[in-house]
């Protein structure tokens, strides 16, 4: 399940940026385009013949209008960066609350008296249900990063292969994925367990994955623990005897001849 979660690739963010880029590029040329029109109004005031003045009248009533309409768009670009600013509001509480429910489901994974208050099993063990839990925490994850746009489908669809190679992966879809199908709030989250079912149809029909033998499995003794060398402790503890004796000895035979 780790490999699955490590291999899914980011890649809305740069498409964002290709995207976002003319926009910038063209308001920074018709800023530009404002603020130096005085200036080629002077030039051509300047440079330019008498009759001239009569066109820069006709091209000012002319720009008069286009900076109505420029300040169409200032008002418009207003309005899109409050609604922007909502949605991120509105996302930012809401990666509050998913943070407060990761937060207990851990805590849920750590004791069984805190798993019980969550209702009933949906599986047969503590340890089942823990495994059911944390592939639930991988699909609120994707969910995220899909609602964000920062995974496409056919990552999506590559990561839930492997999620359902083996048993809890399917055992949760089995248990959450029709009922998910069915109340899905929106277009992209109905989408989004699309994919995840696709992957799970097409999984279903392979042998599942066995999981990696427990390095400290019940009866199975670790690894040995390395060989202790007695000499660099008997050693020294000799040579702080001799030397305690030598110092008392010593301290007696000055005690007799003061």
């Amino acid at each position: 399940m780790a490999r699955a979660v490590r291999r899914m690739r980011v890649t809305g963010g740069l498409g964002k940026r290709r995207r976002t880029l003319p926009v910038v590029l063209l308001a920074v040329f018709a800023v530009i385009a404002v603020v130096f029109s005085p200036f080629a109004v002077w030039l051509i005031g300047r440079y330019g013949t008498n009759s001239d003045w009569q066109l820069l009248s006709n091209v000012g009533q002319t720009y008069g209008a286009v900076s109505a309409l420029v300040a169409a768009i200032a008002l418009i670009g207003v309005v899109v960066s409050l609604i922007i600013q909502s949605r991120e509001a509105k996302a930012t509480r809401a990666s509050a609350l998913r943070g407060l429910h990761v937060d207990l489901l851990r805590t849920a994974m750590d004791d069984p008296v805190y798993m019980e208050c969550w209702g009933e099993y949906a599986t047969d063990s503590f340890a089942a249900e823990r495994q059911f839990t944390y592939v639930n925490l991988i699909v609120s994850y994707w969910r995220s990063v899909y609602d964000l746009g920062e995974v496409d489908d056919a990552t999506l669809s590559v990561a839930c292969g492997e999620i359902f190679s083996a048993m809890p992966g399917r055992t949760y879809w089995q248990k959450v994925g029709p009922r998910r199908m069915k109340t899905a709030p929106t277009r992209r989250d109905r989408r989004f367990y699309e994919i995840i079912d696709q992957a799970y149809r097409a999984a279903e029909h392979r042998p599942i994955v066995a999981p990696p033998r427990v390095a400290h499995a019940p009866g199975v003794r670790g690894p040995a623990s390395p060989a202790v060398d007695r000499k660099h402790f008997v050693l020294p503890f000799v040579a702080g005897l001799l030397f305690s004796v030598v110092i008392k000895a010593l301290g007696r035979v000055l005690f007799r001849r003061g």
